[in-house]
């Protein structure tokens, strides 16, 4: 028997002995069956694992299936027990949804491009544009804070008790497969569509599909034109 093998063979015994304690418990009531319990603690199982797939795999997976209460990925939500966790790179995520194309927009638009007039005198220009940096990385901290907490809000509102731990991504690696479950994905996703953009106060979905940057720079909200109000 391999290490890995003999590993499995343990855990599979202490869950045994786990489930025999609850199935011996004298506090049970007398109605309750542990059945019950059972089909409670394998929902419970395929909600930790982000899904039933991985429960209803193999020969018995009919079987499993009949004993699991729920099955789609928001149902299973409540019976989570394991922690939500949610992994996010701020910079990337605002630039798929056009932060990158704005704020090039505002650096042409420092340096008096695209036909537009000078806004600053060319001394002022490099300040500007540091001054333009520093802006952009107070939106990705800006907007990670509301992220982290739209992503706790919309967990509790599909019924997860369990914890949820939102963790900032600064590294170009990307997600590896299976390293976010379904759960963790769907929560992800909504969270990211309805958190408010720096500077708007607007999420993704309620541009409706317009263009972020065509919006805010139709709105007088580009990045260089906070940044000259602030100042």
């Amino acid at each position: 028997m391999t290490s890995r093998s003999a590993s499995l063979e343990t855990a599979r015994h202490h869950a045994v002995r786990a489930l025999t304690a609850v199935a011996t418990r004298e506090d049970r009531e007398a109605a309750e069956g542990f059945s019950d319990d059972l089909s409670r603690i394998l929902t419970s199982v395929a909600a930790n694992l982000g899904g039933t797939e991985k429960m209803v795999s193999g020969e018995r997976a009919e079987h499993i299936s009949g004993l699991l209460l729920e099955s789609s990925v928001e149902a299973l939500a409540p019976y989570r027990t394991e922690p939500v966790r949610i992994s996010v790179h701020p910079s990337d995520t605002l630039g798929a949804m056009g932060w990158d194309e704005l704020y090039a927009a505002s650096e042409r638009a420092l340096h008096g491009l695209d036909g537009r007039p000078q806004l600053l005198p060319l001394e002022s220009v490099g300040a500007a544009l540091r001054g333009l940096q520093e802006l952009r990385s107070q939106d990705e901290l800006e907007w990670f804070d509301a992220f982290s907490r739209m992503a706790t809000e919309i967990a509790r509102s599909l019924g997860v008790t369990a914890a949820v731990e939102v963790v900032r991504r600064d590294d170009d690696a990307e997600l590896s497969l299976g390293e976010s479950d379904e759960l963790e994905n769907l929560v992800t996703e909504r969270a990211i569509c309805a958190t408010p953009l720096p500077g708007s106060g607007k999420s993704f979905d309620d541009y409706q599909g317009y263009p972020v940057a065509v919006a805010e720079e139709q709105a007088g909200r580009m990045p260089h034109q906070r940044l000259l109000a602030r100042d």
